[in-house]
């Protein structure tokens, strides 16, 4: 069943119905589907030393990552897979925009003793990487030492993996350059319901309620700013990658929806945030339920359900 217009959204119908007559196929070739892609980086990237994967917030970069790391070992290659968020510079240190703190842009990050550590492991084989406290807003440098054998790759994933100021350090013949994001949004009734940034929305809402203990009026607080950052600090770079990778999960919304509708319920009418939730509440709640356990264990959108 083709369950995309033309323009390359899903159908929120055409999907429901799938998943009505066929919801353990639908889901299986849904994974099956982004595997694929991993499989065709995997192949891409061998060639490659240094692998640079960008993308927007609540866009699978971390499980892809992972993802194309287990691929990469299994093809009996090794593998060091680097966080660009242990890079973080001290929460006291954070460069100040319109008069606050802001970890969205590409200063946040320590980017000399990024450059200096990834060269380093490109040519000696190994460096010691630092560790961030996000519970403390601390970085803590030379916390962990690896390896990195001379026919090995190095997976760099961050918000700002591909920024020019982070590549333009690096032998431009050894990276190889990767955006990640939801490509397709969803269409109900011969409209668009949900755009790709608003189903990132979705994701991130659901992930900071179990893994930041955040609830939804504060990311949406910020979801604002989030956005603003990333046309200024990660799109622009998005026309430089060699290879884009679509997470969109045709099923996803519908696996979302239980735990959307428990946080998004609770920000209360006095909240300058609540015809938002409400809006958000009313358009997940036309997708079919997907429970947790139809999913398999290693599928991307656990890294948002957790």
């Amino acid at each position: 069943m083709e369950l995309q217009n033309q323009k390359g959204f899903y159908i929120v119908e055409k999907v429901n119905g799938q998943l009505s007559s066929e919801r353990e196929l639908a889901i299986r070739q849904t994974e099956n589907a982004f595997y694929t892609q991993i499989l065709k980086l995997a192949e891409k990237v061998s060639q490659k030393r240094i692998v640079l994967l960008s993308g927007p917030s609540s866009s699978g970069k971390t499980t892809t990552a992972q993802k194309l790391f287990r691929e990469i070992v299994r093809q009996g290659r090794p593998a060091v897979a680097v966080s660009l968020d242990d890079f973080y510079k001290n929460r006291s240190e954070l460069p100040v925009v319109d008069g606050r703190p802001n970890a969205e842009v590409v200063d946040a990050l320590q980017i000399d003793l990024i450059v200096q550590t990834l060269m380093q492991l490109d040519k000696t084989g190994e460096a010691e990487l630092p560790v961030f406290d996000f519970t403390k807003g601390v970085r803590q440098d030379h916390a962990k030492k690896v390896e990195l054998p001379q026919d090995g790759i190095v997976i760099v994933e961050g918000l700002h993996a591909l920024n020019d100021r982070i590549s333009e350090g690096l032998p431009v013949n050894d990276l190889y350059k990767v955006y990640v994001s939801p490509h397709s949004g969803f269409t109900y009734g011969d409209r668009v319901w949900l755009s790709k940034r608003q189903v990132r929305c979705l994701r991130r809402i659901v992930r900071d309620s179990w893994a930041r203990d955040c609830d939804a009026e504060r990311t949406l607080s910020v979801w604002g700013d989030v956005c603003a950052g990333e046309d200024l600090y990660i799109r622009p770079f998005q026309k430089f990658a060699d290879c884009r990778i679509d997470t969109t999960h045709a099923y996803e919304c519908g696996l979302l929806r239980a735990q959307a509708e428990k946080v998004l319920s609770v920000v209360t009418a006095d909240s300058a945030h609540y015809e938002t939730a409400q809006d958000l509440l009313r358009r997940i709640r036309v997708f079919d339920y997907v429970e947790a356990s139809q999913i398999p264990k290693d599928s991307l959108l656990h890294e948002f359900i957790g």
